[in-house]
Parts: C-alpha cells; sequence; structure tokens
C-alpha cells in the first residue's frame, strides 16, 4: 500500500551536515519549546533571517538594560544579607553581654518576638529566605509605581502588550 501525500511533500527540502553535538542540542531545545526539530530549525532560521540590525541594536540595548537591573538586584541581595549578618552580630553581642544560657535566651526571644528557628532550618536558609522577600518587595514596589518589565520579542509571535 503506497504512502499518502501530505502536503509537506511539496515543500523544498534540503539536506545539511551538522558539526558535533548540534544535533543532540538542537533536539533538546525542541523537546524544551515543545516543537519537533524540524520546526525548531525552521523557527531559529526565519528568526535569525528577519532579524535586521537596527532589531539587533535594540536587542543588545535591552540585554544591557537587564544586565544592569540584574547587577543592582545583586547589590541590594548582598545590602540585604549585610544587614541580615550585623543584626546577627548585635543579637550575639546582646547575649554575651547578658550573660543568659540557651534556655534563658531561647525563652526571652520567644517573649520580646525575636525569631526562633525550627529544626532543620539553617542560618543559611534564613538568609535565602530574606534575600527572596527583598526581591519581592522589590518587585512589588515596582508594580506599585506602575512599572512593568516587558521581555525582550524573540519572534514574530512576541508582541507588546
Amino acid at each position: 500500500m503506497p504512502r499518502p501525500k501530505f502536503p509537506s511533500d511539496k515543500q523544498d527540502q534540503f539536506m545539511v551536515r551538522l558539526p558535533n553535538g548540534m544535533r543532540d542540542n538542537l533536539k533538546t531545545e525542541a523537546e524544551k519549546n515543545k516543537r519537533s526539530m524540524n520546526a525548531e530549525i525552521v523557527h531559529r532560521l526565519e528568526w535569525s533571517l528577519a532579524f535586521n540590525e537596527e532589531e539587533f541594536g535594540r536587542y543588545i540595548d535591552r540585554h544591557e538594560e537587564l544586565a544592569k537591573e540584574a547587577k543592582w538586584l545583586e547589590t541590594r541581595a548582598a545590602a540585604a544579607e549585610a544587614s541580615v549578618n550585623a543584626l546577627k552580630m548585635q543579637l550575639a553581642e546582646l547575649r554575651k553581654n547578658e550573660g543568659m544560657t540557651d534556655e534563658e535566651q531561647t525563652a526571652e526571644e520567644t517573649n520580646v518576638g525575636y525569631l526562633v528557628f525550627p529544626e532543620g532550618v539553617s542560618d543559611k536558609d534564613f538568609e535565602r529566605a530574606l534575600v527572596r522577600a527583598n526581591r519581592k518587595a522589590f518587585t512589588m514596589a515596582l508594580r506599585d509605581l506602575g512599572i512593568t518589565r516587558r521581555p525582550i520579542p524573540l519572534d514574530d509571535t512576541d508582541e507588546e502588550k
């Protein structure tokens, strides 16, 4: 029984030799983007052919803006971490000066509202949670001011909204 005819049978076909490893990379990217390998290759070729110098300049400018924003966020996260460390040192100094036992310190902290870490929560976990909270607060502050982030359009299907 002969194979049925498909519209794609009439489209241009082109054999390509790929460098070692590129086929695997394309397959991985196609799976990530929920496309066939052919659709992934066509998408990437269309995108690269449609990209003119002006668009490329805007893309690079936006990339640089995002890099600066990422650097600023890293600086804020480091500052928050430094603040946490300074508070920890102050707390340790207060404990030392008061000459309290561990049990007394725990009771005192609970009564006055200091943080008491449950079993298994480390200082590092606390610091990571604080950094995440600062990032969320920053994002919420931007939203409150009406500042939005727009993704960089990567193909014709991405349009500014």
